[in-house]
């Protein structure tokens, strides 16, 4: 019987599934007369070769795997612990690393994992998947005020070009935040916003250029290649789906499937 129950939460990039994890993991209170003794926050660097680990009790620190793992194993011997994995990007981590040293804790212990690959929540075993959806529109718009330090007054004025840069972000609460924390420095005219919705995305942070890196390094090479197609073409071109994929098939990215019989 396994000691804890194995929780996913599966969805794209900057959809929030870590900011849903986090807010979890806060609300867990630990100690003697709580459900968990103990909480750990845990994330795998991409080559498996470090982990960065904290817990309500120690500070912030990253090292070697094996070393963190074995520290990982002490923590929780006995306890019945509350452990968050970030971002997983295979099943490997849970068979290969995790799922000795976390034999060590008690039973009634939970792990939740946040991954944007559905095929890892499920071979890894999870016993539930949540998945998170897009923002519907209101609360998309609602985050961009937010984040933009839009007045009440100002809402009515600038809702309809607000309206058109919700729908370029399509309910992605990063790109929400990454396009409010650039109005956020600008007047609140329809000028200023007009030009951001043009503009939008060419004003991303460290993090989210990582973040934007990582998905992309994760793609199979030819939907890499087809990705790199569209940087050739002109800065606000748009793009026709039957326009490009004609174009793929012509360099040779996309090849015809023969049906099996």
């Amino acid at each position: 019987q396994n000691t804890c129950r194995l929780i996913a939460i599966v969805g794209m990039v900057g959809i929030g599934k870590t900011t849903l994890a986090r807010k979890i993991y806060h609300n867990i209170s630990t100690g003697e007369d709580e459900v968990f003794n103990i909480k750990i926050w845990i994330r795998f660097s991409k080559d498996l070769s470090s982990l960065t680990m904290w817990s309500d009790r120690d500070s912030r620190k990253e090292d070697a795997t094996k070393a963190q793992l074995q520290q990982l194993g002490t923590e929780i011997a006995k306890k019945k612990f509350f452990l968050v994995i970030d971002d997983v990007w295979t099943e490997n981590i849970w068979e290969t690393l995790l799922e000795g040293p976390l034999q060590h804790g008690n039973h009634g212990s939970k792990v939740i994992l946040t991954t944007r690959h559905k095929h890892v929540a499920k071979r890894i075993g999870a016993g539930h998947i949540h998945y998170v959806r897009r923002m519907n529109g209101v609360d998309a718009w609602r985050l961009l005020c937010q984040r933009a330090s839009v007045s009440q007054s100002d809402e009515e004025e600038l809702r309809d070009i607000g309206d058109k840069i919700v729908k370029k972000c399509d309910g992605l609460p990063l790109a929400i935040r990454s396009i409010g924390r650039t109005l956020r420095g600008r007047e609140p005219t329809r000028h200023d916003w007009e030009n951001a919705w043009r503009t939008a995305f060419q004003d991303l942070s460290p993090e989210e250029q990582y973040i934007i890196n990582l998905s992309f390094q994760d793609l199979p090479s030819y939907m890499r290649q087809c990705l790199l197609y569209c940087s050739i073409l002109p800065e606000g071109h748009s793009i026709k789906k039957r326009y490009i994929t004609w174009h793929w098939i012509s360099e040779g990215f996309i090849e015809k499937k023969k049906k099996s019989t």
